[in-house]
């Protein structure tokens, strides 16, 4: 009997301590469960939020084939142009070589002026303009990829100095440690806070490139800027450095972007935009709408991807509701990470221009 009853009296004993154990396991799946589905609830009822939001707001985002044309100096066609140069670095392993490269496409398509490709002597990075310790880089077999820019110069028929600067996006491992310094910094040139990367990119390239200019007081001489991901950021800083300093910036376009300023700067910088300003963007492509935390300011060709429908969209600066750039509205995660490799490249927003380029010319 003793040993029935020890036997009845360990056994349920057993049993608790068993359940005891799995507890906090059971309690975890049922935390990720919970995470999982609240993730797809939420995902699901964003979509159809964003879907009744892209039909109901026709006059706010009106189809950019029907509006571009008046709302800026640049057809489709030409900005599928200024894409492609825009994308035309970062393809060598020479300066040499890739400016053989930017010349021919430039010749072959009736661009007669003169290019400067710059291979900058110093560091992209150093004590000098990150107030931090970064290695400075020494391999030799990098200084040939150390040019951000390039400038076409050209002298019109009609007297115009046309200067056209072209900023690349990120192609080396130190522009990833620009675009990763997130946090603000406030910048005296413009009387607000940027994006610290961006900033510093931005102020480099600038001192670089401005005694290659015509005089600010040149009534002749027009300056326009064009950049790709990191480099349309620094399109953009640039574009309001050189207004501020008196330069005729009579355009900016980025393209696939990153957001630059912090939200009490829009409305400095909104006045310091040329008036023909322009970003490009693809809904798919994950990089505008980050940092998070972060604004960007200009007039948005948007293309949009909503099932099998897509658009290219047009929202004016100002008047952009604000769902538009919302992280949490349009970051499909599923699409976008099956879509990002492609998303973000200059051949994706090349073949969306000149899908728009041909429904502008149809219609």
């Amino acid at each position: 009997d003793d040993n029935m009853t020890g036997s009845t009296l360990t056994s349920p004993l057993s049993s608790t301590g068993t359940a005891q154990r799995r507890s906090p396991s059971n309690k975890g799946q049922t935390i990720a469960a919970a995470l999982i589905t609240g993730s797809i609830a939420a995902s699901y009822l964003t979509r159809k939020y964003r879907c009744r939001r892209l039909e109901e707001d026709d006059d706010n985002l009106p189809l950019a084939k029907n509006v571009l044309n008046e709302r800026t100096n640049l057809s489709p066609s030409l900005l599928v142009s200024n894409v492609e140069r825009a994308g035309l670095q970062g393809t060598s392993s020479s300066v040499k070589e890739e400016l053989g490269i930017i010349r021919k496409w430039h010749h072959k398509r009736g661009y007669l002026g003169g290019l400067v490709v710059r291979e900058l002597t110093q560091p992209l990075f150093g004590m000098k303009y990150s107030g931090v310790f970064v290695p400075k880089i020494v391999d030799p077999l990098q200084l040939h990829q150390r040019e951000c820019y390039y400038l076409y110069y050209e002298l019109k028929g009609n007297g115009e100095i046309r200067q056209q600067i072209f900023c690349r996006g990120t192609t080396l491992l130190s522009d990833v440690y620009t675009c990763l310094q997130l946090w603000f910094v406030f910048d005296e040139e413009l009387g607000c806070k940027l994006h610290k990367g961006f900033k510093e990119h931005a102020d480099r390239l600038l001192e670089d490139v401005e005694p290659l200019l015509a005089p600010s007081e040149d009534p002749r001489a027009t300056v326009e800027l064009c950049g790709h991901s990191l480099g349309g950021a620094v399109a953009y800083i640039v574009a309001m450095k050189l207004r501020k300093r008196g330069y005729n910036v009579v355009r900016v376009t980025s393209v696939g972007a990153p957001r630059l300023c912090h939200a009490e700067s829009v409305p400095i910088l909104a006045k310091l935009i040329p008036e023909d300003n322009l970003r490009i963007e693809d809904d798919f492509d994950p990089i505008p709408y980050l940092p998070p935390f972060s604004k960007n300011v200009g007039n948005k060709l948007w293309f949009t991807n909503s099932g099998t429908m897509t658009a290219a969209r047009y929202a004016a600066f100002g008047d952009t509701p604000v769902w538009v750039d919302s992280l949490w509205i349009n970051f499909r995660v599923f699409e976008i990470l099956i879509s990002m490799a492609d998303s973000h490249r200059i051949a994706n927003y090349t073949r969306r221009l000149k899908e728009l380029a041909t429904d502008a010319k149809q219609d």
